[in-house]
């Protein structure tokens, strides 16, 4: 398995478990890492998680996102 396959499964991992606290790692991945799969898992991470942390990092990272797929799973995530 590849690096970045771990860091989607940690994504999903921080999603199933809902921890309010893993949104700042989960944002970090969501606006920084050069995998748009795990981008993807990190916006569905935080959709997961949910509140108005989550909901402002997913707002902040739909103005920065290049790639669709991440946006739509962004706008996904935000209800859109």
């Amino acid at each position: 398995m590849s690096f970045a396959g771990i860091q989607r499964n940690a994504a999903v991992a921080l999603g199933n478990i809902g921890d309010p606290v893993t949104i700042p790692v989960l944002t970090r991945t969501l606006k920084g890492n050069r995998s748009p799969i795990v981008r993807m898992h990190a916006a569905w991470a935080l959709a997961k998680i949910g509140g108005r942390g989550a909901t402002v990092s997913l707002k902040e990272a739909s103005k920065l996102e290049l790639k669709r797929g991440v946006q739509q799973e962004i706008k996904s995530a935000l209800g859109m």
